[in-house]
């Protein structure tokens, strides 16, 4: 057992925050949450040095979770200054404000990758404003002195009590399905999400971790889109009939987003001495806890 132990998580109502701040609770960590705006232990800006600096100071505590981001892809591309604040500058304000010997988790995402994966954590080739901005705070997250673990990852299922202004992707597909309402499934765009109850497991385990780092932690195989909806819907009983298969590349956008962000995630298994699921099982999983 620990000693009781005070961890900071940034961005907390959000869908993974949501998730991942009772379990640490549970596991008997003194937990102080943050947001921005939304209800919390502390609201400020912490892409402000001045009250980020404030912040650490007064809450002091040992470990941070970094979950604030700027996750809107097309947002971020009309307000590039936004997404360098929240995804960059937080990051580096946490970083360099952090107590002594204070331990900084940095998630941050699989669409830093493009090409065709899986992808190793060297070969980075971000292609927007979102990514470029996003491989900016890993960067910053590193110049803790205490250490950074950075997880480049990609998640699906329900937020508990989650604050969010629109549907996680797997939010979006059932509810797609459940109202017959036409929708396009991509068939050249592939991942390898993990669900959120696996992934706050993890998290939780990695909190005492010495590791340093970026590591890419996915499910163990990649999917399709078109083929990661049909599997989830045919888990819930759903009907699909109005869903069409598509090409990400025939849809009309002025934003670059990446076609196959598949990561290699063997590194990480490695380090921590972990086999990663499959994705029949983060299907399953979800499926059966949050959604």
């Amino acid at each position: 057992m620990h000693q009781t132990r005070t961890i900071l998580v940034t961005g907390a109502p959000g869908l993974l925050g949501s998730h991942l701040v009772p379990r640490l609770r549970a596991s008997g960590y003194r937990v102080i949450t943050h947001a921005r705006s939304s209800a919390a232990d502390i609201q400020a800006d912490l892409a402000d040095a001045a009250l980020a600096k404030t912040v650490l100071a007064q809450t002091r505590p040992d470990i941070i979770y970094n979950l604030a981001a700027l996750t809107d892809v097309d947002d971020c591309e009309r307000q590039p200054g936004k997404a360098w604040a929240t995804n960059a500058l937080i990051p580096g304000n946490l970083s360099r404000h952090c107590p002594p010997r204070c331990r900084l988790l940095h998630i941050s995402s699989d669409q830093v990758y493009d090409g065709v994966g899986p992808h190793e954590e060297s070969s980075v080739m971000p292609r927007n404003a979102y990514a470029w901005s996003k491989l900016a705070g890993e960067c910053a997250a590193h110049g803790n002195p205490g250490g950074a673990l950075v997880l480049r990852t990609n998640f699906f299922g329900s937020g508990i009590n989650a604050q969010r202004s629109k549907p996680g992707f797997s939010d979006w597909l059932i509810q797609a399905f459940r109202d017959h309402v036409p929708i396009t499934l991509f068939t050249d765009v592939l991942f390898n999400p993990l669900s959120l109850p696996t992934l706050s497991r993890i998290l939780v385990d990695l909190a005492e971790s010495p590791v340093t780092g970026t590591f890419n932690l996915g499910c163990s195989q990649g999917i399709s889109k078109r083929d990661f909806a049909r599997a989830l819907a045919s888990r819930l009983g759903l009907d699909t009939s109005h869903a069409l298969d598509g090409l990400a590349a025939d849809r009309p956008s002025t934003v670059r987003r990446p076609n196959d962000m598949r990561m290699n995630c063997t590194a990480f298994e490695a380090a921590f001495h972990l086999k990663l699921p499959d994705l029949g099982e983060e299907i399953r999983r979800a499926t059966e806890t949050s959604i």
